[in-house]
């Protein structure tokens, strides 16, 4: 879905107030957007984030 940058920050802005969390800053969008994280190579990770989430997603976003 492509969305105007203004538009993604705001409603990043509102849903983080909402969540009491920065979800997304706008330099972290034009970043990602400009494929600064992108990589020709393969991936490095041995945890697929699905596995990860299967194992860890009852606490995900609580503190100890």
């Amino acid at each position: 879905m492509h969305l105007p940058t203004p538009i993604v920050v705001a409603s990043g802005r509102a849903l983080g107030r909402i969540l009491r969390d920065e979800l997304l800053t706008r330099s972290e969008l034009v970043s990602t957007m400009e494929g600064v994280a992108d990589t020709d190579g393969p991936a490095t990770g041995e945890v697929s984030l699905l596995a990860w989430l299967a194992t860890h997603g009852d606490t995900l976003g609580r503190s100890g």
